[in-house]
């Protein structure tokens, strides 16, 4: 990866390590899933990971999976509001 975005193994393991947080906190608010502000943390996390993912491609898919989270908690919001 350090050779993809041109950056020392330092920045590398900060980057990765910087993902790693996102995605923690990524699940820990979908195991909550307190609606709103479960959506308004995963709006931040999904810009904090399409940021590194302009670094660099690996975490890409990470961006896309903790998008697919956002979506599920969001329709579980919907349905709960509508009951």
């Amino acid at each position: 990866m350090a050779r993809e975005c041109g950056c020392s193994k330092a920045f590398e393991e900060k980057i990765r390590l910087k993902a790693d947080r996102l995605k923690m906190k990524a699940d820990n608010a979908k195991r909550k899933a307190v609606a709103g502000q479960a959506l308004d943390q995963l709006v931040g996390y999904v810009h904090g990971l399409d940021d590194l993912s302009r670094l660099t491609n690996e975490y890409r898919d990470l961006a896309i999976e903790i998008r697919g989270v956002q979506i599920e908690v969001f329709e579980q919001f919907k349905a709960r509001w509508n009951d």
